[in-house]
């Protein structure tokens, strides 16, 4: 059982970056919810890079704008943004609010102009499977270094009340995979796919308390608390998939040196 929820301090959150950062980290992800919501996440950012951390925003784009890219890019390796369809009818079908086609493609564009790589997630489901490879000419039309699919993961809140609108059978998924690749095999987008199978438990999250949780099918579950125990001790539960994990981070390999 997990005792508290409540968001820790800023001084607490830059002390569990530490707590990552000498654990060994290596890339970190701020993610949400929505991150920009944040008062302090330029700062945060600022001080994963300080700490040497590849630092990667994972954001919807709907309080992005140029100011704050221009004031991230010294600290920002990465934008990720998410489009479910290359026109906005099919990002409403998906979820996404009317104007979120424009207002992401807007943003990768500005990032040509910057140096900051950026990144779409896609997640896919019935609404919108039959059209995700249409995506391909958006992403290089903006330049988009990397990609990654995602199947629908019914794990909380609205996800799991509307399951049945959204999900999408392992075997579609699979034919998905087989036609993006075909399509990607002489891009220069680095490409990635991750089923419900290799989404479960090969993720560390961290959450806004502080808390280090995996999500396995239907549920979160909570492993350790990074404001008293150290990232070592929480790697080590055996509620982490080390093995996906690491397959899903060969990418990190080419970027550390890069570095």
């Amino acid at each position: 059982m997990v005792p508290d929820r409540s968001p820790v301090s800023y001084n607490a959150a830059k002390k569990i970056l530490y707590n990552l950062s000498s654990g060994g980290l290596k890339k970190i992800s701020f993610a949400g919810g929505e991150p920009l919501l944040y008062p302090k996440i330029e700062n945060l950012i600022f001080e994963a890079k300080r700490l040497g951390l590849i630092t990667m925003l994972i954001t919807n784009g709907s309080l992005l704008s140029e100011n704050r890219l221009k004031a991230l890019e010294k600290d920002l390796d990465w934008l990720c943004l998410p489009l479910e369809g290359s026109d906005d009818e099919l990002n409403i079908k998906m979820g996404r609010p009317k104007g979120h086609f424009e207002n992401v493609v807007k943003y990768l564009d500005f990032c040509e102009d910057l140096d900051i790589k950026t990144k779409v997630n896609t997640v896919v489901g019935k609404p919108n499977y039959k059209h995700v490879g249409k995506l391909i000419n958006t992403l290089m039309k903006y330049n988009v270094n990397r990609w990654k699919l995602f199947q629908f993961f019914p794990i909380r809140f609205k996800s799991r009340k509307y399951r049945n609108y959204y999900e999408l059978s392992d075997t579609y998924f699979t034919k998905i995979k087989e036609e993006i690749l075909g399509k990607l095999e002489n891009s220069d987008i680095i490409f990635s796919i991750e089923s419900n199978k290799e989404l479960r438990r090969s993720y560390i999250s961290v959450a806004p308390d502080g808390w280090v949780y995996v999500s396995n099918e239907h549920e979160d579950i909570y492993v350790g608390d990074l404001k008293i125990k150290n990232l070592y001790e929480i790697w080590n539960s055996d509620e982490f998939d080390k093995k996906l994990f690491s397959e899903r981070n060969k990418w990190l390999l080419s970027e550390l040196k890069e570095q």
